[in-house]
């Protein structure tokens, strides 16, 4: 529905920011990784945007770049990996380095996130292995 808001970082709080375009705030859940880039860059305008629809919520979640919002939509195609979850892996560096270790199959690297144990991180490895980023799939 929503790719992209652009306008002005207005406020920054511990897992959000505010990015107010044409006189609205939107509220808008980022990560870590977003938020410091955010907070070293004042001059970011565009923040890309998820946005989840559920029976009794809606959220924006936001991203420095389009790669990154693939990287968490194919996260949330996994069973059991939600928002907070897929967030968590997305902040663990560089898109291409969380596909390349999820081709290799490097669940130690993926449990550095937080709410990624083992057996998320195995299905994680066994459901995008030969998706994202520079697959032939």
């Amino acid at each position: 529905m929503y790719d992209f808001i652009e306008g002005v970082i207005s406020w920054r709080g511990l897992n959000c920011v505010v990015a107010t375009s044409g006189g609205v705030g939107y509220l808008v859940r980022v990560g870590e990784r977003t938020k410091t880039y955010l907070v070293a860059r004042p001059d970011a305008r565009r923040v890309y945007v998820h946005h989840r629809v559920r029976e009794d919520d809606e959220t924006l979640y936001g991203f420095i770049c389009e790669i990154d919002r693939a990287l968490f939509e194919a996260l949330l195609t996994v069973e059991r990996v939600g928002p907070a979850t897929a967030l968590g892996i997305v902040d663990l560096g560089e898109p291409m380095h969380v596909w390349q270790a999820i081709r290799m199959g490097n669940a130690a690297f993926l449990r550095r996130a937080r709410g990624c144990g083992e057996n998320t991180a195995n299905k994680i490895i066994l459901a995008l292995a030969g998706k994202g980023q520079g697959a032939d799939a």
